[in-house]
């Protein structure tokens, strides 16, 4: 509201001074103060548009949100010696609101291990580096627990056995040895090793552009990493915020009004399944 009050202030002092002259208008400091608390309020509504985002990743975004918005409110432009008292305030409160509610979101273990995994962010979203060093040692902990539970590594490494021909015992022979040799190497790869390289291989991956869709990159690459896929499943699907579910309700209550009450809940589940999945 105040943005586009600010974008059509002239056309609405020069109409009130035409029409309403005897009308009482802001005066040059309070337009002043308005215009400050656009620029306060700006990056909130950027944020607050792309964490509501209902297609794309937006789990992996909050704790590079919480670092941007953080930073911006302790700008040098926002000092107190620029401000004005208004905004001073406002500024002042937002500081405060800002710690009280994201200050422990690096201690969410659900959030860091999304960023991670979000080939787009990596390390960089992270404002503690031993945050991101915990995640990184919980993710391979998690992998390891993962391969051990579910043998994955000794399934891949058995061999298949030798089809019978006349020459089999000769075939054998020759290859006995080295069978020998492949089976020890691979029945020997350790859990906890190949959670390590997994993760390891994913950190020396180029970090992929901001714009780009992190989860056509994991399809891509779901040979290379088989154990972090499993989790970028469970953690990239989360949503961000509650606004997506909203909406839902708020179509839900269009399609169910009074005039349509006789709809089974059955029906009203199919055309929500519809109108939340079909193209408009």
């Amino acid at each position: 509201m105040l943005v586009r009050f600010w974008q059509i202030k002239d056309a609405v002092i020069a109409t009130l001074a035409l029409t309403k002259r005897d009308l009482m208008t802001l005066n040059e400091e309070e337009l002043s103060e308005i215009k400050q608390a656009t620029d306060i309020l700006g990056v909130f509504s950027q944020v607050t548009a792309e964490i509501s985002a209902e297609k794309g990743v937006t789990i992996s975004k909050v704790l590079y949100f919480i670092k941007i918005m953080n930073r911006h409110v302790s700008s040098d432009k926002f000092s107190d010696e620029i401000l004005k008292p208004g905004c001073k305030n406002m500024v002042y409160k937002l500081k405060q609101e800002l710690k009280e509610r994201f200050d422990k979101y690096e201690d969410n273990e659900v959030i860091c291990q999304a960023t991670f995994l979000d080939p787009r962010f990596k390390q960089f979203s992270f404002i503690n580096r031993n945050k991101y060093e915990y995640t990184v040692e919980r993710l391979r902990n998690r992998l390891q627990s993962l391969q051990s539970n579910n043998s994955t590594i000794q399934t891949h490494a058995t061999l298949p056995q030798p089809t019978s021909t006349d020459n089999s015992s000769a075939h054998s022979m020759i290859w006995e040895e080295f069978d020998s040799q492949v089976q020890n190497v691979t029945s020997n790869i350790n859990p906890r090793t190949s959670a390590i390289l997994e993760i390891d291989r994913y950190i020396k991956e180029p970090i992929l552009q901001r714009t780009e869709d992190p989860l056509k990159w994991w399809n891509d690459r779901q040979a290379i990493f088989p154990a972090l896929v499993d989790l970028v499943k469970k953690r990239l699907c989360i949503t961000a915020t509650s606004v997506p579910c909203e909406r839902q309700f708020s179509k839900a209550g269009l399609i169910m009004t009074d005039k349509r009450s006789r709809m089974k809940a059955s029906k009203l589940s199919k055309v929500m399944f519809l109108q939340s999945n079909l193209p408009n």
